[in-house]
């Protein structure tokens, strides 16, 4: 008898269980506003919807601003024919692209125009398309000016700018976990550019995810920095170009973290800074004391392809 019982009121807590369970499901498909059109998506921001599901062609005749947290889902693809970008994300605003959006520029259109502006904002790219966009100056698929970036998925792709093909980080900092940076154009920095000013308040943390063939007509085809702060933890830099050091090219980095997990090889031009060839870094810093015991408890300084120069600051080198 006890144990008819004790089965009882297992069977009784798995169904209260599913239909918990079932009946979120239920509540969370009912606050996902399907929208179709431009003025029903602006609508449906304006109203703060949370998620917004977007399986239709929608063409942008305005940058829409993001202020406050809303997920866009779908198959979807929104389209500019104009120099305005997509979106500009503002304090308390949290933009996420989920499923199979892409952002781009209407067919047949080749002027400037597209892309996503964080300034202070939030952005989040779990998977979707950053594709084919392009910016006069700064950051042709992603410009931050003041908040995060988290790349954990999806791509940046053929995208164009004077800096920053694909990611252009002025300040704030971005985290790329996972996804792509490929096939983006720019002078400096093909696939991504940081630092503009002599700001330190910038942050590149790449823990995993893909840097490849992107092209800089100067120096830095993978990745160019100007001062800041990079970690370089783990993933690739790879077959990117550039008329000077194709893969990673750093100068006046404040504190810099690199991992022997990283992989950075197969740039164009292929110099005695690849991970081709094993080398010691010579190390221009002005960082504190704090941030040489992180670099030497975390990491072991080795084959890492990175270019470093030297503008006003002091020269160590460690063999």
């Amino acid at each position: 008898m006890k144990n008819k019982k004790t089965f009882s009121a297992f069977v009784l807590c798995t169904l209260l269980f599913i239909h918990f369970a079932f009946s979120m499901l239920v509540i969370a498909a009912e606050h996902e506003t399907v929208v179709r059109t431009e003025e029903e998506l602006i609508i449906a921001i304006s109203n703060q919807a949370a998620v917004i599901v977007i399986d239709e062609l929608i063409p942008l005749s305005r940058t829409i601003n993001i202020r406050h947290a809303v997920t866009l889902k779908g198959s979807g693809v929104i389209t500019v024919a104009d120099e305005h970008r997509h979106f500009d994300i503002f304090y308390n605003g949290h933009l996420t692209l989920d499923g199979d959006i892409t952002l781009t520029r209407a067919a047949g259109y080749t002027g400037v125009g597209g892309g996503v502006h964080i300034n202070l904002g939030v952005f989040t790219l779990y998977s979707g398309h950053i594709y084919n966009n392009h910016r006069r100056l700064h950051g042709g698929g992603i410009s931050l000016f003041g908040g995060r970036a988290y790349i954990k998925g999806g791509t940046i792709s053929h995208n164009q700018a004077f800096q920053g093909g694909g990611v252009y980080i002025n300040v704030g900092y971005v985290i790329l976990y996972s996804g792509t940076v490929s096939d983006n154009r720019a002078n400096f920095g093909g696939g991504i550019y940081m630092g503009f000013n002599e700001s330190d308040n910038r942050t590149l943390i790449m823990r995993g995810g893909l840097i490849t063939d992107n092209t800089a007509d100067f120096v830095g085809g993978g990745i160019h920095c100007e001062n800041g702060t990079v970690y370089l933890l783990n993933g690739a830099i790879q077959s990117n170009r550039a008329a000077g050091h194709g893969g990673v090219y750093l100068c006046i980095i404040t504190q810099r973290y690199v991992s022997t997990n990283m992989v950075i090889n197969e740039n164009t031009p292929v110099n005695r800074y690849d991970t081709n060839d094993t080398f010691n870094i010579p190390w221009y810093t002005r960082v504190h004391i704090f941030s040489w015991i992180h670099l030497l408890a975390l990491l072991s300084v080795a084959s890492v392809g990175i270019f470093l120069t030297k503008r006003n600051t002091t020269h160590k080198k460690h063999t």
